[in-house]
């Protein structure tokens, strides 16, 4: 486990992600861990510790391993960009569909509620906070 103070604790991030994309995705992972190296290079000396150290070389031996067996070439950063692009696309569409559930969610709700002549309830279903769609929304269609 990284010590809170670690300076290496920042690269974390994108180490994992690389080895999370390796399998798939090996041209993403390599430029995940080249970003990574790129950003702890950038920690001064005098900060880093051995444990930082270590890790950059290793990060550094898997780099240059990688890229052997990597075909890198100048239109890399155009398909890092629609991966990273694509990924970002389906959140986006996944929020907005959740958002499209809960509209119309409340917009029987506020109708119903001036059928039957009252106000209607401010908010997401059963007072909830998180504004979460519920799993039985009413559909229109």
């Amino acid at each position: 486990m990284v010590n809170d103070n670690e300076p290496a604790k920042l690269l974390l991030p994108y180490l994992q992600r690389a080895d999370e994309l390796q399998k798939h995705e090996p041209l993403v992972a390599y430029y995940c861990r080249l970003y990574a190296m790129e950003r702890g290079l950038k920690i001064p000396q005098s900060e880093r510790t051995k444990t930082t150290n270590a890790l950059l070389v290793s990060l550094m031996k898997q780099l240059e391993k990688d890229k052997k067996s990597t075909q890198l070439g100048p239109e890399d950063n155009l398909y890092v960009e629609g991966f990273a692009l694509n990924g970002l696309e389906k959140q986006t569409s996944k929020i907005l569909e959740q958002k499209q559930k809960y509209a119309v969610w409340k917009a029987a709700d506020i109708r119903k509620a001036l059928k039957e002549g009252r106000t209607p309830i401010a908010g997401p279903p059963n007072g909830d906070e998180d504004l979460s769609v519920p799993l039985s929304a009413p559909s229109n269609r």
